[in-house]
């Protein structure tokens, strides 16, 4: 699961142009969103979320509740992933 939880941190550095951010300094507990961890907005949440689908195939819902919850860290991001394509639990 860290080798997932590393590619998920450097998607997202690419994906948001993070330059002045590292895969080191993205703790996989944090929040994402808000005022806390990274500070990740709406449009940073769309621009991810399609990266993420892209990457990994997933099936992602706006209506789905619990999308908010996948997508509060990089830990929850990463087993969210797992769950919905095993061949990424690694």
């Amino acid at each position: 699961m860290e080798s997932l939880e590393t590619d998920i941190k450097q998607l997202i550095i690419d994906t948001l142009n993070l330059e002045e951010v590292s895969v080191d300094e993205i703790e996989s507990e944090a929040a994402l969103f808000g005022n806390d961890g990274l500070g990740l907005d709406s449009i940073d949440a769309l621009e991810l979320g399609l990266a993420v689908k892209k990457r990994y195939g997933v099936v992602l819902s706006a209506e789905n509740e619990a999308m908010r919850e996948h997508f509060y860290s990089v830990a929850n991001l990463a087993s969210f992933i797992s769950s919905q394509n095993p061949a990424h639990s690694a």
